[in-house]
């Protein structure tokens, strides 16, 4: 109970961790005793570098469960910082704890967080082989329902690798795991065949599929059927503006232009008010921003785009649509466009911490109305 509602709704003084904390202490030599020891120590730990974090982290001969989900915890904490190499290494570090030892699923789970962390680097073909790791868990376990997840991350990875078919082949297994009405299976298909579409040279097919597969979403959040979409309405959006950016066919999305720049202040504000990931994230606030960067460089305002550019990266904007976000092609737009006004935002913008990114996004929006 601890942990699902830290992973939902982040730390807080809860009931669970409580009782958890009134329990005698146990040897943390399960995976389910090594969580319930890192997350008694949950209000000592500050951040990432927090000293009782830093002794559980280290490999011991007769406590690597431990080990395994402190550096799990770890993993998370460089993330929310923005540390992205140093949730890296922890990720790998506990899946190293791991080895050999009878834990399937922590090392599923440890698979998975690694593949992740590549994907969202965009390292795709790093990111395969401990997806497929995972799913041979999977298959070991015989556990078929958990496969979803797992076949999705394969698809994004090819995607990155630019490996098309392999992706499409991947896609036909993800769909063939879900009944047709899955509504989040349908859309992320969607997404994925106009991606595809668009490496193939099929245009305006794979545009306009993306502006159907954006639409599909929005109506949904409209309609106030659920909240858990907000996040990848917003993300599919930006990239459904940033995929007709370039190939200069801004005309059929000036709506979602026109909405932009309201939308991510709604969501550079619910940053300050402690909304669960699922939610509202950094990576969605600088995927909205770099629309918008893409936007300003189509209508000449280069220094503008630029300075977008340079916090959509700090942000680590999401890159969940590919290849149409990726960073390699966002940085070589911005250093077409205006290489001096990039490199100079790039600089300005690197000794930001994370809680000043908002505030820095808010007063770049400011000036592009000025």
């Amino acid at each position: 109970c601890t942990a699902f509602t830290f992973s939902v709704e982040g730390p807080r003084a809860v009931r669970s961790l409580v009782t958890l904390r009134r329990l005698p202490p146990a040897p943390p030599d399960t995976v389910i005793r090594a969580v319930a020891t890192v997350l008694a120590a949950v209000p000592e730990i500050q951040g990432p570098q927090s000293p009782a974090l830093r002794r559980m982290c280290q490999p011991s001969g007769d406590q690597p469960l431990l080990a395994a989900v402190a550096n799990a915890v770890a993993s998370y904490l460089w993330e929310y910082q923005g540390e992205h190499g140093r949730a890296l290494a922890a990720a790998e570090r506990s899946l190293g704890a791991l080895e050999h030892r009878p834990a399937p699923w922590a090392r599923l789970v440890a698979h998975a967080r690694v593949a992740d962390l590549l994907l969202q680097a965009g390292q795709g073909g790093q990111a395969l082989p401990h997806l497929r790791a995972a799913l041979r868990v999977l298959e070991e376990l015989g556990v078929h329902s958990e496969r979803l997840g797992i076949r999705i991350g394969m698809v994004l990875a090819n995607l990155q690798r630019g490996a098309i078919d392999e992706a499409e082949q991947q896609l036909a297994l993800v769909e063939s795991d879900r009944a047709e009405d899955d509504f989040d299976v349908r859309t992320f298909g969607l997404t994925v065949r106009a991606e595809i579409l668009l490496c193939r040279g099929k245009v305006e097919a794979g545009l306009r599929m993306l502006r159907h597969a954006a639409d599909l979403l929005r109506q949904t959040v409209d309609r106030g059927e659920t909240h858990v979409y907000d996040a990848y309405t917003l993300e599919l959006e930006a990239a459904t503006v940033v995929a007709h950016a370039q190939h200069d066919r801004l005309d059929p999305v000036g709506a979602l232009v026109a909405a932009l720049p309201d939308r991510l202040s709604a969501a550079l504000a619910t940053l300050s008010r402690n909304v669960p990931n699922y939610l509202m994230s950094y990576p969605v606030c600088g995927a909205l921003l770099l629309a918008l960067a893409t936007v300003d460089f189509r209508r000449g305002q280069t220094a503008s785009g630029a300075r977008l550019t340079a916090l959509a990266e700090r942000f680590q904007f999401a890159r969940g649509v590919l290849p149409t976000m990726s960073p390699e092609s966002a940085r070589q737009a911005a250093e077409q466009a205006d290489k001096s006004a990039y490199a100079d935002a790039v600089s300005t913008y690197a000794g930001l911490d994370r809680d000043a990114l908002p505030a820095a996004a808010m007063a770049a929006l400011r000036e592009r109305h000025a």
